[in-house]
């Protein structure tokens, strides 16, 4: 319902396993996608594989499971939804 109503809590999980639980008005999804894009940018400037001409920004981060049709992120191996194997991008 928090997802249609553009509410929701969103939890960010640090490397050292601590969890960050907040209240948030806005989309999730897209606070997601905002991070996600930053981790690129950086992992780009830090010397990453350069993406192909004409990708558009999402698809640098995220794309479709092959098996499942949901949302996980393009260096994903594994579908977190459904649990399959799938080629990073």
């Amino acid at each position: 319902m928090g997802r249609i109503l553009g509410y929701g809590t969103l939890t960010i999980t640090g490397t050292g396993g601590t969890h960050e639980s907040m209240a948030v008005h806005t989309p999730a999804l897209e606070f997601r996608r905002q991070v996600q894009g930053q981790i690129v940018a950086l992992d780009e400037r830090r010397g990453g594989e350069p993406p192909a001409a004409g990708t558009p920004p999402d698809a640098r981060v995220e794309r479709d499971c092959p098996w499942c049709a949901e949302r996980i992120l393009a260096r994903a191996r594994v579908c977190k939804h459904c649990g399959r194997a799938v080629e990073p991008v």
